[in-house]
C-alpha cells in the first residue's frame, strides 16, 4: 500500500503554491522549522538552477512560519513575512 503523502505549500504573493510532497511519516517526525527548512531549500534549488538570482535572495530574506498544528492536516501552509 501506497504511503499517504502531505503537502508542504508556500503561501506567499511571490512564491506562493509551490509546493513539495512528503510521507507522512517524515512530516510527524520533525520540526516546524525542519519542513520549512526543506522546502525553502527545494525551491532555492530550482531558483539557482536557472540563475534567478534576486528571487532567490528575497526567498532567504522573509520569515517564513507555520501556524497550524503540522500533524493532522494533508496540506501544510508555510506562510511568509519580510
Amino acid at each position: 500500500m501506497e504511503e499517504e503523502q502531505i503537502i508542504l505549500k508556500l503561501s506567499d504573493s511571490i512564491y506562493g503554491n509551490f509546493q513539495v510532497f512528503l510521507p507522512k511519516q517524515i512530516v510527524s517526525q520533525n520540526t516546524k522549522e525542519a519542513l520549512i527548512s526543506h522546502i525553502i531549500h527545494k525551491l532555492g534549488n530550482v531558483l539557482s538552477m536557472y540563475n534567478l538570482k534576486e528571487l532567490l535572495k528575497g526567498l532567504y530574506e522573509k520569515n517564513w512560519h507555520i501556524h497550524d498544528d503540522v500533524k493532522n492536516n494533508s496540506i501544510i501552509y508555510i506562510c511568509s513575512t519580510k
